[in-house]
């Protein structure tokens, strides 16, 4: 099964994308050329502020972990621009 869930977190927005596999091995190697990239792209965009965690083990799933900090737009500018 899969599950997504987002959550604002103080001034963080945190999105969750985990399953319910088979999992991996602990201090098994989460990462990869993808998630290595992912996470040098979220420290070039947010300064140091991202995190992307990976949570594993056997027969426990494995969840991947986003934290990106929260920039909430204006009213007026989500509802298609400022009104006078």
């Amino acid at each position: 099964t899969l599950r997504v869930s987002a959550a604002f977190d103080g001034d963080a927005l945190v999105i969750e994308v985990g399953d319910d596999g088979a999992g991996a091995a602990r201090g098994a190697r989460a990462g990869g050329i993808g998630l290595a990239t992912v996470r040098q792209r979220l420290a070039a965009r947010f300064a140091g502020q991202a995190t992307l965690d990976v949570v594993t083990a056997p027969g426990e799933g494995f969840v991947a972990r986003l934290r990106v900090p929260a920039e909430v737009a204006p009213l007026a500018a989500t509802a298609g621009g400022a009104r006078g």
